[in-house]
């Protein structure tokens, strides 16, 4: 049975429901049930790759898996007054060139 990793996505900080109370969401990560489902309708195991995972972590990670899901969003991956690139392309990058 292939195993797929998914790359998790961050929750946004501060992030208000309509009627301007606080989202109660206690991950700082997720992964959209609905890419999990599809990537187990086919068959595979998935695993979550934290989007912030160690280096070290990712390196020891990859080998073991059998392909990663990149999933999109409207994630900024570049700060606009800085130029830093976000974590989570970062970790992207890295499976990218991985592969």
């Amino acid at each position: 049975v292939p195993v797929i990793g998914i790359l998790t996505q961050p929750v946004k900080p501060k992030k208000r429901l309509p009627d301007s109370k606080p989202a109660v969401f206690d991950h700082d990560e997720y992964i959209l049930q609905n890419n999990n489902l599809f990537m187990q309708a086919g068959g595979s195991r998935t695993v979550a790759i934290p989007y912030n995972i160690p280096e070290a972590d990712l390196a020891e990670l990859l080998p073991e898996i059998n392909g990663v899901l990149l999933t999109g969003g409207v994630l900024e991956l570049k700060d606009k007054k800085t130029g830093e690139m976000h974590p989570y392309y970062k970790t992207a990058k890295r499976i990218f060139e991985y592969a």
